[in-house]
């Protein structure tokens, strides 16, 4: 029963601190509230004392008074009544001791609970913790393993975006070099140079022949370049032995898809006062030292068709001078242009005898005046020859106005029933000069 009555009061005592701290009460109200419990007190210390008087002996009363001091101080300070329905018993003098630890651990408690209180920050200074972010959520659904493989694969798989094929031709012809004439590898490499480096043209074709031949490139780089560029594949061009990086020029000119020659200079009539040069074929030399002269010719460049008559006409009028040249060009397999510079050359008859290809030269279109007017009258007497003849051959020079008025007369030629032809199609079809 002492046990109970303990516990009463120290719960007693924890509800009353706390409804008057929630409560707190006005100052008067407080006063008063304090002095009627204190007066409550002192009436159960006295009932208290008076039991414990009655059941404890002398030597009790000793120990008995600290601890009801402290009993009643302790009462005192406290804000809320200490109330018990018990009775006082013969208990109580073990119950008032014990009263005083409870009481003290109160004061304990509550001080440190108003230090906290006091420590606090107000509620408007506490920040709001955030909270903590959803989870992202799944916005696919898992995929199968065999659909996880493909995926991973088509991305993985490099991808290329076409170019605009427009542009992409434009690059590709700004960075590629012309092809060689398809010509060149659709013939046998067994065959004789004049075939094997011919340029393309359609034999069925059976409209009536023109071949213009450029003579004399190499020397000037300007109209040499001009010659190469502008004017059509199927006009064929002769450089000059003595021109430097012959080389060059005659691999710039098969890849623009012209036919090449060599001019093959030989002894005018009018020598020593017209020269051919150092290297031309001379009715005073020995046959030997005329066919060095000619393989050097020959090794001034490669993957040319044949040779160009040029000046010779003391020359080509003796038949023993020129025979041995003719010989020569046969077992080269070359073809061989004659430029009729003498009404009685011989070149085209002994080379149809020696079974050379040949050709010969109506006339040379810009000499001896090379002028707009001078030029076209002797473009359309060509012109003419090839439909009366069936074939005509024409050389030219390397002028800009040349070059410009064969480009005129070459754009309607076709309009007129004539086909421009390189010389390789046209050998073998004129008939014996007249």
């Amino acid at each position: 029963m002492a046990a109970w009555g303990v516990f009463l009061l120290l719960a007693g005592g924890l509800v009353g601190y706390v409804v008057a701290f929630s409560e707190r009460p006005a100052p008067q109200e407080a006063a008063t509230e304090r002095q009627a419990t204190q007066e409550e007190s002192d009436t159960a210390q006295a009932a208290v004392t008076e039991a414990s008087e009655d059941a404890a002996s002398p030597e009790d009363e000793s120990s008995e008074q600290p601890g009801t001091k402290a009993a009643s101080d302790t009462a005192g300070a406290s804000p809320t009544p200490i109330e018990t329905d018990e009775p006082a018993d013969s208990a109580s003098d073990e119950a008032a001791p014990d009263v005083m630890q409870p009481v003290a651990a109160t004061d304990e408690v509550n001080g440190q609970a108003t230090e906290l209180a006091s420590q606090t920050p107000p509620l408007e200074q506490v920040s709001e913790t955030p909270e903590p972010p959803a989870p992202p959520q799944a916005t696919q659904q898992e995929s199968s393993p065999a659909d996880f493989e493909a995926e991973t694969a088509a991305n993985e798989a490099p991808t290329e975006e076409p170019a605009p094929e427009s542009a992409q031709e434009a690059v590709q012809q700004a960075f590629r070099a012309p092809e060689a004439p398809s010509a060149d590898q659709a013939v046998d490499e067994t065959a004789p140079p004049w075939q094997r480096f011919a340029a393309y043209f359609l034999e069925e074709d059976n409209r009536p022949r023109v071949a213009i031949v450029m003579t004399g490139l190499g020397m000037s780089e300007g109209v040499t370049e001009a010659a190469i560029r502008s004017l059509p594949p199927e006009v064929s061009l002769s450089f000059s032995p003595y021109a430097h990086n012959l080389a060059n020029w005659i691999g710039l000119a098969r890849v623009n898809g012209h036919e090449v020659l060599l001019d093959l200079y030989m002894e005018p009539s009018t020598y020593p006062f017209d020269d051919p040069g150092p290297q031309a074929i001379m009715t005073v030399l020995s046959e030997a030292e005329n066919r060095k002269r000619f393989d050097w010719v020959l090794s001034r460049g490669n993957s040319f068709v044949g040779l160009t008559g040029r000046m010779g006409s003391r020359l080509l009028a003796r038949q023993e001078s020129l025979s041995p040249v003719l010989q020569d060009i046969a077992e080269e397999g070359l073809l061989f242009v004659d430029d009729r510079a003498t009404a009685g050359s011989l070149g085209f008859d002994l080379a149809r005898e020696l079974e050379i290809p040949a050709a010969y030269s109506e006339d040379m279109i810009d000499e001896p005046s090379a002028n707009r007017a001078a030029i076209d009258a002797k473009l359309n007497r060509v012109e003419r020859l090839a439909l009366t003849k069936g074939a005509a051959v024409a050389l030219a020079q390397p002028y800009p106005v040349t070059i410009e008025r064969l480009n005129v007369w070459i754009a309607e030629l076709a309009e007129r029933g004539v086909v421009l032809a390189p010389i390789s199609a046209v050998v073998n079809r004129q008939p014996p000069p007249g």
